[in-house]
């Protein structure tokens, strides 16, 4: 990543790179650890920015299995167990949510994640949210991938009928502020020197993108892939559109050089950026940058009608 980086690869390019190398180490494991059987009878995932296609520096394991009704395997646990064992091995750290196959709520039949979705839909909660979204953004990386077309299309038929939780899922969108003051100064955490580029402006976008693309059904799961089909939907001007997508581009670039400063500096990764580590100019587009994302929460509050949610 640091090379490519310094070479001036587009940060849209790295993901996608990145992406495919974490998705064929996943596809040689699965393919490794499970026996002919199983692999005809599950589905490997991979879920939020993995499944997106946006993950850049290393982050922690998000992936689930869905099992064929019906299907059952004597050695699963043992399995989906050295599965997660050997992905920390390799250097993924074991996800704090415990989003991994080795936890059974991850790994169950079509029909048990269709139950879950039902719940998730029709009587949500804070938590459940989180995980609806963590879901919807996921892809097939192994297995059976039509196993999750039909979980999906449960989704979207649960969402049809409860249209009342796409405002309440969109909320999210608006929750954080964007760390742009009144006279465009960039604002800082309290008690650091630092700004978090993920809470104040990546999240919004790929979070009022994904609820925009769950109302319309789009099948992409990325975000620059969504805000060009919801373009193309005429949801809002193209001209925005390119504006929505440039400014994401440029928050992950950030990220990741902020992210790439911090491994050289010996350093924990994380999402925060000082801009002190700036250049007037990158300054300058970090501030018209979070300019778009407030635009954009104005839009994604508008079409939610967020303002009559108590």
């Amino acid at each position: 990543v640091r090379d490519l980086h310094n070479q001036g690869t587009k940060i849209r390019y790295i993901m996608q790179l990145v992406s495919e190398l974490n998705k064929k180490v996943l596809r040689k494991l699965f393919e490794l650890l499970a026996p002919p059987e199983l692999r005809d009878n599950a589905c490997l995932l991979v879920l939020g920015s993995e499944g997106r296609e946006e993950q850049v520096l290393k982050t922690d394991q998000d992936n689930a299995l869905i099992l064929r009704d019906g299907f059952t395997h004597p050695d699963l646990e043992r399995i989906t167990g050295r599965f997660t064992e050997s992905l920390i091995e390799f250097g993924y750290p074991r996800c704090p949510g415990n989003i991994m196959v080795s936890n059974p709520y991850w790994t169950k039949s079509v029909a048990a994640f269709k139950d879950e979705l039902f719940e998730w839909i029709v009587h949500p909660t804070p938590a459940s949210f989180l995980q609806f979204a963590i879901f919807c953004d996921a892809a097939a990386v192994a297995g059976a991938d039509n196993l999750l077309r039909h979980v999906k299309d449960r989704m979207y038929r649960l969402l049809s009928d409860h249209r009342s939780f796409y405002s309440q899922f969109a909320k999210s969108t608006v929750a954080l502020e964007t760390p742009l003051g009144f006279f465009t100064n960039l604002v800082l955490e309290k008690n650091r020197d630092e700004l978090d580029i993920k809470k104040g402006g990546i999240f919004p976008i790929v979070h009022g993108v994904r609820s925009l693309a769950l109302e319309y059904r789009l099948p992409q799961t990325n975000t620059v892939d969504r805000i060009t089909m919801l373009s193309q939907r005429n949801l809002f001007q193209p001209s925005f559109g390119v504006e929505l997508s440039e400014a994401f581009a440029y928050l992950s670039t950030l990220r990741t050089q902020a992210g790439l400063r911090k491994i050289e500096r010996g350093l924990p990764q994380d999402n925060y950026l000082n801009p002190k580590d700036l250049n007037k100019l990158e300054r300058e587009l970090l501030r018209d940058s979070f300019k778009i994302v407030n635009e954009f929460k104005k839009f994604v509050a508008y079409h939610f009608k967020l303002g009559m949610i108590s």
